[in-house]
Formats: C-alpha cells, structure tokens, sequence
C-alpha cells in the first residue's frame, strides 16, 4: 500500500501536513486546542469534484489523526499517496 507523507506544517510548528504537488496544503492534523491531549484534523475539499472535505475532532492521539485523514486522502485525493514510504518526518497515515 502506498504511504502519505506528512510534513511539518508551514504555518503551525505543532502540526503536520500533506502538500500537493502546488506545494498547497490539502490536510493537517494539529493538537486540539481545547482538549487534554487530543488532535484534530481537516482534509481540504476537492475543487474538481464532489468531495466536500472534512473536519474530525477530539481523536485521543496524533496517530489516529492521522488515520482518519489518512483514509480519506487516499479515498478522495489519490494523486497526492506517495508511492515511497515517508522519510521519518513524523509519521505517516
């Protein structure tokens, strides 16, 4: 299965991100800023199509962030899975 690659988020030292090939970012997790210890993420909508994109809230863990987000990238932004596996930089969905 191919893997996403998260990057630190150009904006947000604690979050993390995938780009497009634009360099645009598409999703993000982040930790959640009213919550003990939980993450959220987004997954931007699809200007081409009938993706209305996402906003998940209260995950306890960046993993599982990252899962969810992860699901949907490769459901509804598959020209952004990377067909290597990520370089170490902080996960990967």
């Amino acid at each position: 299965m191919s893997s996403i690659t998260w990057r630190p988020h150009h904006e947000s030292a604690d979050a993390w991100a995938v780009y497009d090939q634009r360099d645009q970012c598409i999703a993000a997790v982040a930790p959640q800023s009213d919550s003990d210890g939980h993450w959220q993420g987004v997954v931007r909508s699809r200007p081409d199509g009938p993706y209305p994109g996402i906003r998940i809230d209260h995950c306890p863990s960046q993993e599982q962030a990252m899962g969810v987000v992860g699901r949907e990238l490769r459901r509804y932004w598959p020209e952004v899975v990377a067909s290597e596996p990520p370089s170490g930089d902080g996960g990967a969905a």
